[in-house]
């Protein structure tokens, strides 16, 4: 025998007349919604639950399988690019190292052009310099010993100034130094008399 709605509501009226309307109300609520056979047994959820996971191992299983297989594909694809990749970057890395090794050719041959310019230049300009020097000093020789001769000739009137000055000096100081010696012994005569 199914329950509907209306048998609910008759119960619920019953109940009320006898208890009252709220102890109807609470026992009311106590009632499943539905009749006893739509409420599920511990047995019906440990089969759905057993079903349940059959399917989800399955489908898990599968998900693995699937999941290996495009990881696979993917290293396969990952290796193969790393590989192109490789040879790619080599065959760069010797056309770069060629036209290094070409540039720098270029440039020790462009420099070695330039210093030997140089010091081609530096050669002409140190003979010119030496040449200059040499016809400076044919022609101020003469200048030069005559300035030689006066800085001779100053040099020796500063060192005879020296002397004399030096002499005046000695000469003073030995009048001094009698001068005194002699004021000392008097002092030493006195005191001895006074003694």
């Amino acid at each position: 025998m199914s329950i509907d709605e209306r048998s609910r509501h008759e119960l619920y009226l019953r109940l009320e007349d006898a208890l009252g309307p709220e102890p109807a109300n609470t026992l009311m609520e106590h009632l499943p919604p539905v009749g006893w056979a739509d409420v599920a047994t511990r047995h019906d959820l440990e089969t759905q639950m057993g079903l349940l996971r059959t399917d989800l191992e399955a489908q898990m299983g599968l998900l693995r399988t699937d999941l290996e297989a495009q990881v696979g594909t993917l290293r396969t694809d990952l290796e193969a690019q790393m590989g192109l990749l490789r040879t790619d970057l080599e065959a760069q890395m010797g056309l770069l190292r060629t036209d290094l090794e070409a540039q720098m050719g270029l440039l020790r041959h462009d420099l070695e052009a330039q210093m030997g310019l140089l010091r081609h230049d530096l050669e002409a300009q140190v003979g010119t310099l030496r040449t200059d020097l040499e016809a400076f000093k044919r022609e101020n020789s003469l200048e030069f010993a005559l300035v030689r001769k006066d800085i001779e000739a100053s040099r020796l009137d500063v060192i005879g100034t020296l002397r004399g000055e030096l002499m005046a000096q000695n000469r003073a100081m030995f009048v001094a130094i009698v001068t005194i010696v002699l004021t000392m012994s008097g002092l030493s005569a006195g005191l001895v008399a006074l003694t």
